[in-house]
């Protein structure tokens, strides 16, 4: 476990371990953003943009829930590793880097605020329950806590509805860099 966090980080990350953080409809609660308007909202592009869409955001408990076609990893999947194919658990960290940077940008454009990046500066933990396969989709939930000067993304991927991994990784807001 973490030590460097605020307690509620510690007790969401717990929680986060046993049980996805929304329930199945919630998490399917609107609005669908597609991968042109992710782009918008991220620096990725190619391979290495983890989120397709964006299926629920809820402001006032900072949420927010994406999904990427595991289809686009088939090159990763045929080398990682041939005969018994795994998502790398690197990348599961980042695609929920991904959407808490997603959700950050969306909560300043809904407050108004100045456009600014969440820039990911340290994983705080992270845990691998179940493997992810290359079927279907990976969704990815993820949750801002503030930390002082900083902010924590506590995430979870999830295939079949089933926690694969859960990390928490702290990041600070810098203005987009012209």
């Amino acid at each position: 476990m973490i030590l460097d966090a605020p307690p509620e980080v510690i007790t969401l990350l717990r929680a986060s371990l046993r049980a996805p953080m929304l329930p199945g409809p919630e998490r399917a609660g609107g609005p669908d953003l597609d991968r042109g308007r992710i782009e918008g909202l991220l620096p990725h592009r190619g391979s290495f943009l983890l989120i397709d869409r964006i299926t629920h955001i809820d402001p006032g408990s900072a949420t927010i829930v994406c999904r990427y076609d595991l289809a686009r990893a088939r090159p990763i999947f045929a080398v990682h590793f041939p005969g018994r194919p795994l998502f790398p658990g690197v990348l599961q960290v980042e695609a929920i880097g991904q959407a808490g940077s997603c959700l950050s940008r969306l909560l300043k454009e809904v407050n108004g605020s100045s456009e600014g990046d969440l820039i990911l500066t340290q994983i705080l933990a992270a845990h691998f329950l179940r493997p992810v396969r290359p079927e279907g989709d990976l969704e990815v939930v993820a949750r801002i806590l503030p930390d002082g000067l900083f902010n924590i993304v506590v995430g979870q991927c999830l295939q079949r509805d089933e926690v694969c991994a859960v990390a928490a990784v702290r990041g600070i807001d810098k203005e987009t860099e012209q």
